[in-house]
């Protein structure tokens, strides 16, 4: 169990201006802003590896087979979530089939304050735990166990804020998401999109991001719609402030 460093923060500015989606107020949803290009391109790898970040990042992403695939599904995620992450202060990022290397949840510990918690079956504890150590990660646990044999473990910690990854996760998504207590979450398909693909709600925003170096870049970014006020509030504020950066 242990945490993650984070990066300074960026600048308002700077925040925006990295974010990949543009707010489209006529149809009331975020979109990818592919412009013109039709094809992959090495964005996010080239951002990655320009930041101080990609020591830490690196031993872990290094055991991939195709390493910059994982790291631009990562940073998809880490993007697409941003605006949570920036604006509701505390909050827990909780990442779903995050592997034996729990790469994501690397990703959001060195490059976010979030609190995160790496779910998986096969996380080797061994090999993370020494990385934390090595590294002198802070904010980051895991939970080797399914996500089924997690969900009440998870629902039991204090309320905070909540994000959601799904990064190729094998595991049936919108059943897991009916269990769970959250408010923002991503999910990036591959083998089975029928399963890593909302088939029951409906996608605040979704498309292909050509920046993540992998066959399977279909993504979806997805609100909950909360009873309680207070959670009811902090996806209006998020609204609000994303129609305002289009306006």
């Amino acid at each position: 169990m242990g945490s993650a460093i984070s990066t300074r923060s960026l600048t308002t500015d700077a925040w925006i201006e990295a974010l990949p989606w543009r707010w489209t107020p006529w149809t009331g949803a975020m979109m990818m802003d592919a412009g013109s290009a039709e094809t992959p391109n090495g964005d996010y790898l080239d951002r990655l590896m320009r930041r101080g970040s990609f020591e830490a990042l690196w031993p872990l992403f290094a055991r991939a087979t195709k390493p910059a695939k994982e790291m631009t599904e990562s940073y998809s995620a880490l993007l697409h979530l941003r605006p949570f992450l920036r604006e509701h202060g505390p909050c827990r990022a909780i990442h779903i089939g995050d592997g034996a290397h729990a790469r994501t949840a690397a990703m959001f510990a060195l490059k976010s304050d979030a609190e995160n918690i790496s779910v998986d079956p096969l996380l080797n504890e061994a090999l993370v735990g020494g990385w934390m150590e090595q590294f002198g990660i802070r904010r980051f646990t895991w939970i080797k166990a399914r996500i089924e044999d997690a969900v009440e473990q998870l629902n039991a910690l204090p309320p905070m804020p909540t994000v959601v990854t799904f990064v190729h996760a094998h595991v049936a998504m919108d059943p897991v998401l009916d269990r769970l207590r959250w408010d923002a979450a991503f999910t990036l398909a591959c083998c089975s999109p029928g399963h890593q693909l909302t088939q029951t709600r409906v996608a605040r925003e979704h498309g292909e991001d050509r920046s993540v170096l992998s066959s399977g870049r279909r993504f979806e970014v997805l609100l909950n719609r909360p009873t309680n006020t207070a959670s009811t509030d902090r996806v209006s504020v998020f609204l609000e402030r994303a129609a305002d950066v289009e306006g």
